[in-house]
Order: structure tokens, then C-alpha cells, then sequence
């Protein structure tokens, strides 16, 4: 037997007191600037760095919850500044001043949300930044560039460096694939130090934290200032970004953007496990045709190419994968059939799955969801909420 003995581990859910219920949100603490394009021009910023006019607005669409306007910035071929052909701009600046006078020991926090269009993505043989904290001085490259793989898909990287401008110390960091066409919350803490030891950078991607390292994060004797944008080599390509709600704290809590409209995934997605044994979490979808599919993870908060696991599939109510349920070291799939069945798919290890055997029967009125170790014997378990709002716990044995 795989299920052990059921425990009621939850009853009916406790009302909330009326006191409760009413009580105020507690207040967010407020950024020291705000650059989110909100007042309706670029006045916010010190400075926009193009070739044309024509290359920034403000805009309302698309939208971001929580925020009225965002700005578009694009690039066509030849749109460049500087009196350089080699590369082309269309940025806004902040100046030192405006971006906090960032100086050695000091912490910042910065966010802002980005909506790439589908199909963005780096010409062959080139780079493209959408922000930057650029150096003081006239010399070396960025302190911290966020910026576009040439890969397919598309990768976010972050490149940080530090030190001495003219022989930095770098530290890279794939932050995952670049989601498109929606809107992408970005939040970076940085403590600022010329010393790899003392500088350290933090980055959140929608809320999940992508990057937490220490790295020298300024030159010596310089400071930095915010720049976004597309700065990216010459290209015969037009390409648009647009940000909203760019704003700079002293906390994470104060740089907080308002919150976002879920954007509702494409086919049902269940839990996450390792299904190719390579240290990753996978993720397992299926679709509306009943197709059963396996993103593998590729470590850097991003996905593989999609491989098919199985068909048939939209005949089960309900689909988990709670781990490694035959304690062979390789994630299983557990799935409810129409009749109430309950089914055991044994993973192979290898990006598939073994034919499916019954372990259950009578589960029609559970609504069944993954649990952690919940018991301590160092298996999964799996939780079955029944037609009265019962909670049980099932052991996985």
C-alpha cells in the first residue's frame, strides 16, 4: 500500500472578527523618487538620450494595474548618439543626484516593471541593455547592466562589476528566460562597495528572488546613475520596450510596486519536481486536448524546450506531482480519474513516465493537492480536502 491511514489535519476555516475584517492596510514606507512616468512627460528624469523624438512617449497602452502611463522607447536602425555608428540608444537618465548619490557602504533599492514585446530578442552577433547603473567616470563599463542573451528563448542576464574601472572584477548571473508580451516586475537591492567582499546585489523577478550574491558593485572613487531604455549594438531591426513605475528606496519595502493582475497561464499547470534528474525543478502542464508535457527547469528560474510525457490525459479531474512517491530518487505523478480512481505514474528518470497503477479508489468528492514532509518520515504526503471542508492527511508510504 502507497497511502497510509487518513488524519483530519483541518476543520472548517475560522471566521474573521468584524474588527478584523475592517481593519486598515498597514501603509508602505515611500521611496525617495519616484521616475515612474506618471506625471505624464519625462520630467521625472534628468535626462533622455536619443536620436530622435520620435523615438519616447508616454503612453496608456499597455497598461500595468496600478499604473496609469508607461513609457515606450524605441530603436530603428541608425538612431545613433554620441557621434558613434556602432551603436543605438533610445534611454532616459537619472543623474547621480537623482539616483540617490549611491557612494561606498550606502543600500539601495530599485523597481520598476518592463513589458516586452513578443518576439523581443538580441540581433545575431549583438547585445542590448533595457537598464543600467553607469559609472561616474568617463571610462569602463556599467557597474550593473541588465541585459538580453543571443539564446533561444531569450535570457535575462545581470552583469555586475567593480573594483577598478579599467580591469573590473565581474560577476555574471542568468536570471531566466525573458517573459513576453506582459508586464515584468523587477526589483534590485544593492550595497555599493568597490570591495567584492562588502558589495553585494540582490534581484527579484516577478516576486521570485533570481539573484543574491556578493560582488563589487562600484569603482573606486566613482559613483553611478540610473539609466533605462534600449542601449543596444548597431542593428537593421526595430524593437520597443516599455517601463512603468521605476522608483528608488532605501528599503525594499519602499520601492513595493502595486500589485499586478495575474496573468492566467495557458494550460493547467500542477506542482513542480525533478523528472530528469539533472538537480532541477521541472514543471509539469497539461492541455486543454489532454496532452501531458514536461518543461524541464534549466536552473536560472527559466525553462527547456517542451517534451511530451503522454496523451489521453483530459480524462483525469486531477493531476500532482508530489515528489518521489516509490522512493526510487525520481519524481512520480499521482492523478484522479472521472470514477474516482486514483493512479500512481512512475517517472523513469529520464523525462518520461511508466505505465499508470491503481492505489485508490472512492476519491470522487476529494479535491487532492501536494504536501511537503508533513509527518517527518521524510516522504511526500498528499492532502484530500472532502465535501465537507474536511483537510486529511494521506502518508505516502
Amino acid at each position: 500500500m502507497l497511502l497510509s491511514a487518513a488524519l483530519v489535519v483541518g476543520l472548517a476555516v475560522p471566521a474573521v472578527s468584524a474588527a478584523a475584517a475592517s481593519a486598515p492596510l498597514l501603509a508602505l514606507a515611500a521611496p525617495t523618487t519616484l521616475l515612474d512616468y506618471q506625471s505624464g512627460n519625462f520630467s521625472q528624469w534628468s535626462e533622455q538620450q536619443l536620436a530622435r523624438s520620435a523615438q519616447q512617449a508616454i503612453v496608456t497602452t499597455p497598461k500595468r494595474a496600478g499604473y496609469a502611463r508607461a513609457a515606450r522607447f524605441t530603436v530603428r536602425p541608425g538612431d545613433y548618439t554620441n557621434g558613434g555608428t556602432s551603436a543605438e540608444r533610445s534611454e532616459v537618465m537619472a543623474s547621480v543626484a537623482r539616483t540617490g548619490n549611491p557612494k561606498e557602504g550606502q543600500t539601495q533599492w530599485f523597481s520598476w516593471s518592463s513589458f516586452f514585446p513578443t518576439g523581443t530578442h538580441v540581433s545575431p552577433g549583438g547585445w542590448l541593455l533595457f537598464t543600467q547603473w553607469h559609472q561616474s567616470g568617463n571610462s569602463g563599463s556599467p557597474n550593473i547592466a541588465l541585459e538580453l542573451t543571443k539564446t533561444t528563448p531569450v535570457q535575462v542576464v545581470a552583469r555586475v562589476r567593480g573594483q577598478s574601472a579599467s580591469s573590473p572584477r565581474t560577476t555574471e548571473k542568468l536570471l531566466g528566460a525573458l517573459p513576453t508580451n506582459r508586464w515584468v516586475d523587477f526589483s534590485v537591492g544593492v550595497k555599493w562597495s568597490s570591495n567584492p567582499a562588502v558589495g553585494h546585489v540582490t534581484i527579484k523577478m516577478n516576486g521570485s528572488q533570481v539573484m543574491n550574491a556578493p560582488a563589487a558593485t562600484l569603482y573606486a572613487g566613482m559613483s553611478v546613475y540610473l539609466k533605462q531604455g534600449i542601449y543596444r549594438m548597431a542593428s537593421r531591426e526595430t524593437q520597443t520596450i516599455y517601463d512603468t513605475a521605476t522608483r528608488i528606496g532605501a528599503t525594499e519595502a519602499s520601492v513595493k510596486l502595486a500589485t499586478s493582475t495575474p496573468v492566467a497561464p495557458r494550460v493547467p499547470v500542477t506542482r513542480l519536481s525533478d523528472f530528469n534528474r539533472d538537480g532541477f525543478t521541472d514543471l509539469v502542464t497539461r492541455s486543454a486536448a489532454g496532452t501531458l508535457s514536461l518543461y524541464p527547469g534549466n536552473g536560472a528560474g527559466g525553462f527547456l524546450s517542451r517534451r511530451q510525457m503522454g496523451s489521453g490525459w483530459n480524462g483525469m479531474s486531477a493531476i500532482v506531482t508530489p515528489g518521489d512517491v516509490t522512493g526510487d530518487g525520481i519524481a512520480d505523478i499521482i492523478a484522479k480519474d472521472a470514477l474516482g480512481r486514483l493512479w500512481l505514474y512512475a517517472g523513469n528518470g529520464a523525462s518520461a513516465i511508466t505505465r499508470g497503477r491503481q492505489i485508490g479508489s472512492g476519491w470522487g468528492s476529494f479535491t487532492i493537492t501536494n504536501a511537503a514532509n508533513l509527518n517527518g518520515s521524510g516522504r511526500p504526503d498528499l492532502l484530500g480536502r472532502d465535501s465537507a471542508g474536511r483537510l486529511w492527511l494521506y502518508p505516502l508510504t
